[in-house]
């Protein structure tokens, strides 16, 4: 399956803001079995937040996405094991 990353930025050309769990949901509706958000700014940590993952999601500072695209172009294919252990809490 697909891994998707994604990052915290808005689409080139998108007039609407699109938060971070559409961005979730559309990938997940495009059959994403795993999913990365990146933050867009450098030397900020990876960004947190709770929703009920369909799939496997963490967030990554934007050093650590990089380096991931980066893996990427150099290889034809990237292999990523996502395992979580997180859980929401009520409040």
């Amino acid at each position: 399956g697909k891994i998707v990353m994604v990052n915290s930025g808005n689409p080139e050309g998108m007039a609407r803001y699109l938060h971070r769990s559409e961005k979730y949901q559309r990938s997940v509706m495009a059959g994403a079995v795993g999913w990365i958000f990146m933050n867009h700014y450098p030397a900020y940590g990876p960004p947190t937040g709770g929703i009920s993952p369909i799939v496997p999601a963490i967030g990554v500072s934007h050093e650590d996405g990089m380096y991931l695209a980066r893996l990427l172009e150099r290889k034809d294919r990237v292999r990523l094991r996502l395992e979580t252990k997180c859980r929401n809490l009520d409040v």
